[in-house]
């Protein structure tokens, strides 16, 4: 019990650190884009967006972590050589995660330069348009260097951090009392799936629930470039489905294919005579 503990504790600091990166990271994304007016002028907004924030932060974060959240139950197990292996595994996964998120949120920050949006389904168009004229615009218009070198500076700091977080002594002076152990791993449990839910309400956390503000820049701020991204390959998945002549019609509540192109055009339903809807 006592490994388990001390591993969710770590789990924890591992989470305050994913959030402390992407506050940071949403604070540069305020003074990069964000207009000199927006601090005097919505002030209270600005601390609603930063603490609504940290409910998509907590998300990504806990789905990120959810690995790490699953192998902490194997240190119940009392082999020597998991538990070693459980720790050091622990430290890539949590390094590895982080620099892929950190990276996506970079991607985010310069995909804003340019379509004064988070990622959305227009990225997509990275593979499906020509790929090499792509990145040679990316190379001209982007500070590559720059971004790369500020990456690794990162990417080296979290896992100096890392580093500091799973190493030994890896369990707690003395074994905790074991009801008191059971009702933390519980409460944890609780906590850490509330987390991926990202609301207790009856719904979980949408895009809708950004809204913080009659400002449009700082509603952006809420979210993160992690989040929008799941959006949009959601998107790019359901606008890739087939659109089906009952489908169609089950939508829109008419009768034939020949209404539903009157109704959608505004024109009289003998303008268009045809059955057929691939004519359409």
């Amino acid at each position: 019990m006592k490994f388990y503990l001390k591993q969710s504790i770590n789990l924890f600091k591992t989470y305050l650190l994913g959030l402390l990166l992407f506050g940071i990271l949403r604070l540069v994304y305020l003074l990069r884009f964000g207009e000199t007016c927006i601090f005097s002028n919505y002030s209270s907004d600005l601390v609603a967006a930063f603490i609504t924030g940290i409910r998509f932060d907590t998300q990504i974060l806990c789905y990120a972590l959810s690995l790490i959240f699953l192998l902490n139950f194997l240190y119940f197990i009392k082999i020597p050589k998991l538990q070693n292996f459980l720790i050091a595994f622990s430290k890539i996964y949590v390094l590895v995660i982080f620099a892929l998120l950190t990276a996506i949120i970079i991607i985010d920050h310069q995909f804003y330069t340019y379509f004064k949006t988070h990622i959305n389904i227009l990225v997509f168009g990275f593979v499906e348009d020509d790929t090499s004229a792509v990145l040679a615009s990316v190379w001209t218009d982007h500070p590559v260097i720059k971004v790369s070198i500020a990456f690794c500076i990162i990417v080296f700091i979290l896992y100096k951090i890392v580093s500091k977080i799973y190493s030994p002594p890896n369990g707690l002076s003395k074994s905790p009392n074991t009801i008191f152990s059971v009702l933390l791993m519980l409460l944890f449990t609780g906590v850490f799936f509330l987390g991926m839910r990202g609301s207790y309400g009856p719904f979980p956390l949408q895009i809708d629930d950004s809204t913080v503000s009659e400002n449009q820049f700082i509603n952006s701020l809420t979210l993160n470039g992690l989040f929008t991204l799941e959006k949009a390959i959601e998107e790019r998945n359901e606008s890739s489905k087939p659109i089906y002549k009952a489908d169609v019609l089950a939508n829109s509540g008419d009768q034939s294919i020949n209404e539903v192109m009157a109704d959608y055009y505004c024109l009289p339903i003998d303008s268009f005579p045809s059955a057929n809807y691939l004519d359409y």
